[in-house]
């Protein structure tokens, strides 16, 4: 690691993971900035060496960020939590006589900076320049009309590795003393529950910025991913919503552009709020579907359906208590652990649930083996949530700190799902619509968040 009085030649900035050090090379092309050069991961020996690289990485970002004299209150000072990193300028702050926050929120990339290389992604923290000339004007506007500045940008090559932390970290301080604005700034680092649309990186603004004061109606957020034909995505429009906050176009925001506007574009996804509003669907057809297994028949249940269809919720709410014994390819961990679970179970006289997605017939097809040779009826519920809701159904079981599922696992399910029929020996056929209950009001809020 290099001394502070050897950094006109070459800096390196760290990121400490555990035992490992990822260290990020810095080259001065002159005038006091630097160019990325390479990264690479060293053992870190103990926790003095780790306080070491801590203190060094800071004092790069101070040095190397901007050489301006007279803008040190636009310093920031960075903190984690989780998978948010976050940092405010020295002269933000929030009056404590104030009852409600009134904030002005705003995307990064596309939003309040471009790259001046015409790129989608920077090449390192220098390629950047302001979206529009109007950009420092208009937050010096809201300042002055009392709204606190605060930016929410994706970045998740940083758990990747793909982009350096420390680029990322010079990047904004140097954004922010262009702008020289009060200001907060939050940065998911990966594909998790602080990613937009998702709310993780507002409540951590919510926790420690505003300390949970009352945010002003009047608050919105500025995003480019909007769902117009030319974004990427909607994820800035949806993260709004999520946030209760107005939205806006950059360029309508910037410019006036009223074309640009999305408030009359409907937008895509599951509108879960609708669907909590109208009358809830029947769970069976026929809504006695369960009355057999209720009355002690045995019977062997074979689950069908997207992940995050629901199968598991519905087994341990209407299954197991009735004495069901559930068969689990995620718990038991093999197919034949599976099988062999299924024949022992009805060999005891048990009834059976086989909660797995079950999509192809010849996935079905052992089990319902099983059954015939113990002479037990094999029925199958078939779940009707779709692709879309299943994904959106996964995406709240990671915002409650559960396991996402994968895309992959998604389009698997689509290439071999055939619809179940009574020829492949089932006795019948159930379907299972998804009618929503909620283990509590955090539970039911992530369940209306856009995802």
């Amino acid at each position: 690691m290099q001394t502070c009085s050897q950094i006109r030649s070459k800096w390196e900035t760290d990121v400490c993971l555990g035992t490992e050090l990822r260290v990020t090379t810095f080259i001065e092309r002159g005038g006091g900035t630097y160019i990325f050069k390479h990264q690479e991961v060293r053992k870190l020996a103990n926790e003095s060496m780790k306080r070491k690289y801590q203190t060094t990485m800071e004092s790069f970002i101070k040095t190397a960020a901007n050489n301006d004299e007279g803008l040190e209150e636009y310093n920031l000072k960075w903190s984690r939590e989780d998978d948010v990193l976050w940092a405010v300028t020295k002269n933000f702050s929030l009056k404590e006589e104030e009852k409600e926050i009134k904030v002005a929120a705003y995307d990064l990339d596309g939003t309040i900076i471009d790259t001046k290389s015409g790129k989608a992604v920077g090449k390192d923290a220098h390629d950047w320049r302001l979206y529009a000339h109007l950009v420092k004007e208009k937050l010096v506007k809201e300042t002055d009309r009392g709204f606190f500045i605060c930016i929410f940008t994706n970045q998740a090559g940083i758990k990747s590795n793909y982009t350096p932390e420390g680029m990322i970290r010079v990047k904004f301080q140097q954004v922010i003393r262009k702008l020289a604005v009060p200001c907060a700034i939050f940065v998911s680092c990966t594909y998790g529950y602080s990613r937009k649309p998702s709310t993780g990186m507002w409540k951590t603004f919510l926790r420690n910025v505003s300390k949970s004061k009352p945010i002003a109606s009047c608050s919105f957020f500025v995003g480019d991913a909007a769902g117009r034909r030319k974004d990427f995505s909607d994820s800035d429009r949806k993260f709004a919503s999520n946030c209760n906050l107005d939205f806006y176009t950059p360029e309508e925001y910037f410019y006036g552009d009223q074309d640009n506007s999305v408030r009359d574009l409907p937008l895509k996804g599951i509108d879960t709020k609708a669907m909590l509003m109208n009358e809830p669907p029947q769970l069976l057809d026929p809504p006695d579907a369960l009355d057999s297994l209720k009355a002690g028949e045995q019977q062997m249940i074979i689950l069908i359906g997207y992940p995050g269809a629901g199968k598991s919720t519905f087994s341990e709410a209407h299954l197991t208590p009735l004495g069901v014994v559930r068969i689990n390819m995620d718990t038991l961990g093999t197919k034949a652990k599976c099988y062999s679970l299924a024949e022992t179970s009805l060999a005891e006289g048990r009834s059976v649930v086989i909660d797995n997605t079950n999509p192809r017939p010849d996935s079905r097809l052992p089990f319902i083996d099983i059954a015939k040779a113990r002479n037990v009826p094999a029925r199958a519920f078939h779940f009707q949530a779709s692709n879309d809701f299943a994904m959106h159904m996964s995406a709240v079981r990671r915002n409650r700190g559960g396991r996402m599922i994968p895309p992959q696992a998604y389009a698997l399910y689509n290439n071999g799902f055939r619809k179940p029929q009574l020829e492949e020996g089932f006795l019948d056929i159930v379907s299972v619509e998804f009618v929503p209950v909620f283990k509590d009001e955090a539970h039911k809020q992530a369940f209306l968040e856009y995802t």
